[in-house]
């Protein structure tokens, strides 16, 4: 008779895109969870906007993450979700405000931040940092603002749209895309074209599974 032995095996690490609030604009705008959010979940919120936000509690702010003057600052927050969060009031008062939230669910592990690359600029075309990827699964959350123009920020080839607003004079423009790198190494640098010229600054924030 053959004995035969089974040997358990780890679940696969994963990290998959959950869903995305509704965006949110204006002066002390009012901001809501993804739906069906859970804890343990990731949760991204991207903010561009004329004017300083406040961090609200419990979000952590990487560091370079918030910068811009006059017209365009872009900042991008980051927390891993208890499951008890409700909406709240964001603290920045400045009317050109526009902004969303991501949620994204972890399996067999955590997520932890690794870095975050910026880059900032003027033109039609705006651009990321890039991210060094020692290990996977891999996400990375890049997050566009744009000075305020009746012009939408333009398609970013080969990441998946999470957020975007806004075509209006009196919003700072946003999107906010993602991908899931496959390989470990150098991520190659996302851009955007759109039809105005125009000051723009980027966030490319890089987390992992462990």
């Amino acid at each position: 008779m053959l004995n035969h032995r089974l040997r358990a095996t780890a679940a696969p690490k994963l990290l998959e895109f959950r869903a995305a609030s509704s965006m949110f604009s204006g002066s002390s705008p009012t901001v809501t969870f993804p739906s069906g959010f859970a804890a343990g979940d990731l949760l991204v919120l991207c903010v561009c906007s004329g004017g300083d936000t406040t961090t609200p509690s419990g979000w952590t702010l990487p560091s370079g993450a918030n910068r811009g003057s006059g017209t365009t600052r872009i900042t991008t927050f980051f927390k891993i979700a208890t499951g008890s969060e409700t909406s709240f009031t964001l603290g920045n008062s400045q009317s050109r405000t526009s902004g969303g939230m991501i949620a994204y669910k972890p399996t067999g592990g955590s997520v932890s931040f690794v870095s975050l690359a910026t880059n900032d600029g003027s033109g039609t075309t705006a651009s990321t940092g890039t991210q060094s990827i020692a290990d996977l699964p891999a996400l990375i959350v890049s997050h566009f603002c744009k000075a305020p123009n009746n012009d939408d920020i333009g398609t970013v080839s080969s990441t998946n749209q999470r957020l975007l607003g806004n075509s209006d004079n009196n919003l700072t423009n946003i999107r906010v895309v993602d991908e899931f790198p496959v390989a470990a190494g150098t991520s190659t640098s996302r851009a955007e074209a759109a039809s105005y010229s125009n000051t723009w600054l980027t966030n490319a924030l890089l987390f992992k599974v462990a």
